[in-house]
């Protein structure tokens, strides 16, 4: 079975219902795929429900239903010197660099993403959404 990586950005277009999110949602979820979020995306994205107003407990409520199917990715001291070197190479910030470098070596084969920066990086396919 496959891994995906879901990023922030496409959490933040999944919990706002965006059709085109919600349509590949709906055809990861029924082909069964592995998924993996970075505990740094479920920080962005409670950060970005805050600032837009959006009920906490509503935003909560919406991580516990994908965490309930996702694997959570953490930060490790190997994987922040990883990290490191991806953010030198391939000029990501700090957070771009932790998140993409937890899914690469969690073995995600597909990253679903709104940031175009990670297309820098050899080897890493994505999808923008």
């Amino acid at each position: 079975m496959s891994k995906i990586g879901l990023d922030t950005g496409f959490l933040i277009k999944l919990y706002a219902r965006e059709p085109k999110v919600i349509e590949l949602w709906q055809e990861i979820v029924n082909q069964e795929y592995s998924l993996a979020i970075n505990i740094l995306s479920i920080f962005e994205f409670l950060k970005v429900s805050l600032r837009a107003n959006k009920a906490y407990s509503t935003s909560i409520e919406f991580l516990d239903k994908i965490k309930q199917t996702a694997e959570i990715l953490d930060i490790t001291d190997n994987l922040c010197c990883m990290a490191s070197k991806l953010s030198t190479l391939y000029s990501l910030t700090n957070m771009e660099a932790l998140i993409l470098t937890s899914f690469l070596k969690a073995g995600c084969e597909l990253i679903l993403t709104t940031n175009k920066d990670f297309q820098r990086v050899k080897g890493t396919k994505i999808i923008l959404v």
